[in-house]
């Protein structure tokens, strides 16, 4: 077992492709779907992630998506400062296992 204690840091701009990764790996489809609309023709959608992400490191507000009936999850963003600002219906996709409304959620970061 390691003993070594856990460091937390902030984000830095090299870790925007782990993170782009890391969030493509939790979103249940969601980030392939979002960032493959957005993507240039030849470009990776993970390097879609890895540009947002150093967008809104520069930003003072932080937005995500969470689906309405994941309660405990809009709970949490709740608590962490997250306020609903929008709601649409969501489009059935093949990688979507959810249906009902995707919540837009934002935080001020400033």
């Amino acid at each position: 077992m390691n003993d070594s204690p856990v460091i937390f840091r902030p984000a830095i701009k090299a870790d925007c492709g782990v993170i782009a990764q890391l969030y493509q790996i939790s979103s249940d489809g969601v980030a392939d779907y979002t960032w493959s609309k957005i993507a240039a023709a030849d470009e990776d959608i993970l390097d879609v992630g890895r540009r947002r992400h150093e967008r809104e490191n520069k930003l003072n507000k932080l937005s995500l998506s969470v689906f309405e009936k994941n309660s405990g999850a809009k709970r949490l963003y709740e608590r962490l400062g997250y306020r609903e600002v929008a709601r649409e219906v969501i489009f059935p996709y093949p990688l979507i296992h959810f249906t009902g409304d995707a919540i837009l959620m934002v935080r001020e970061t400033g």
